[in-house]
This record gives structure tokens, sequence and C-alpha cells, in this order.
């Protein structure tokens, strides 16, 4: 077994994600966030039924219809099962619950919402569930992936400005922490330190130069 000395902060700064949904949870989770998702991205909507695709990494996609009657009663389906969920407050509520066919209760945590991704803390595990329509979908299926670039070894500009000093040289060894350069940025020095130990490989920017957000200043061997 690992052991870590970390604090839980510290060992998952993104927080802890756990491990897959079981099919019970599976079961319970995604009725009870689509159901909210629907009342969040469709207020105005009234009475009928509403296809979302269910996307979550690491566990598996779901396609799910939600029902909504006139008198407001939400029924969602998903894998062939149809439950009514009940909402037991307000949607904009930082922590939600609700009652699936009258007897389960389901809790969650609001954590963020875009309007298509949720952000939540499920059973003290966050995890990101993206949730649209199937043309939604579709069209995000088609879009290429970005590349991935790996920037471990560079320090790169945190936002637009112009470069008033880099106080190391091609070939310096630096410790990680040091000042190597300063953008300034709406009339204030902001101070650029190196995000690890070892030798600078290349200086990208000089002084005076413009740079914008995310350009590369410099690199590390």
């Amino acid at each position: 077994a690992v052991v870590s000395t970390q604090s839980t902060g510290e060992e998952y700064p993104g927080g802890f994600s756990g491990a897959p949904l079981t099919i019970s949870q599976r079961a319970e989770l995604y009725p009870a966030l689509v159901a909210l998702h629907h009342s969040k991205a469709n207020r105005a909507a009234g009475p009928g039924s509403y296809k979302y695709v269910v996307t979550g990494e690491g566990e598996e996609r779901g396609e799910v219809m939600v029902t909504v009657s006139k008198d407001g009663t939400c029924a969602v389906s998903l894998d062939g099962q149809t439950v009514t969920v009940t909402p037991q407050g307000g949607i904009h509520e930082p922590l939600q619950k609700f009652t699936l066919d009258g007897g389960r209760e389901v809790t969650l945590q609001q954590l963020e919402f875009n309007g298509v991704t949720h952000s939540i803390r499920y059973r003290c595990c966050r995890k990101d569930f993206t949730i649209v329509t199937p043309l939604q979908q579709r069209f995000m299926d088609a879009m290429p992936e970005k590349p991935v670039v790996d920037t471990s070894n560079l320090l790169l500009s945190p936002m637009p400005g112009s470069v008033s000093m880099i106080s190391v040289e091609e070939g310096d060894e630096v410790l990680e922490g040091t000042e190597v350069a300063v953008i300034v940025a709406m009339k204030m020095n902001n101070s650029l330190k190196a995000p690890k130990s070892g030798k600078i490989k290349k200086i990208w920017a000089s002084v005076g130069d413009v740079v914008d957000g995310d350009q590369k200043i410099l690199e590390f061997h």
C-alpha cells in the first residue's frame, strides 16, 4: 500500500473523485442530477419530454429522458427504468436533496454550474458531469480534440503585459520559487517565479516586450 503524509487537500488538490459509480449509485444520481439540470437550464420549458446525454469522466455515458407533467411532476428514464424525482428545496441551494419514487433520498452538493457542466460532491467525492441535448452531444463529438501541450518546462506569462525585468541568463541554475522575471500589467508589477529548480535553457522574451497571456517567457532543461 502507498502511504502519504500529505493532507487531503495536498494529495488531491482537485478534489477526491473516488471510484466509478456503482450501478445503484448511477441509478440514483443520474436521475436526480438531470432533473436538477432541467430545472436550471430549461426553467421556461413547459410540460413535455426532453432528452439529455450525461457524460462524466470515468463514467459510462447515459441517455436520459425527462418527462414533465402538467402538475410539475418529473419522471426520469434511464437504462430502461423510470423514477419519479421530487426536489426537496430550491434549485439554487448549495445542498440539493431529492426523493426518488417517494422513498429513496439522494443528496448532492452543488459546487459549480456553467450551463452545461455540473461540478458536484456526491458521497464525499467530487465529480464533474456534462449534460447536453443529443444534438449538442453530436456536435461536441464531431469537434476535434485540442492537442495537449506539455508546458512543464516553460514559464508562461500569467496575463497580458510588458516585460520589465528578466533576472536570469541562459545557462543559469535557479531554485524553485526564485524570482526570474517581472511583468507589468495595469500599472502593477507581477513577479514571476521559477516553477521548478533547474537550468535555464532558453529565454524567449526580452525586457520591453509586450506579451500575451500564456506566452513563453523562459524554458528550463
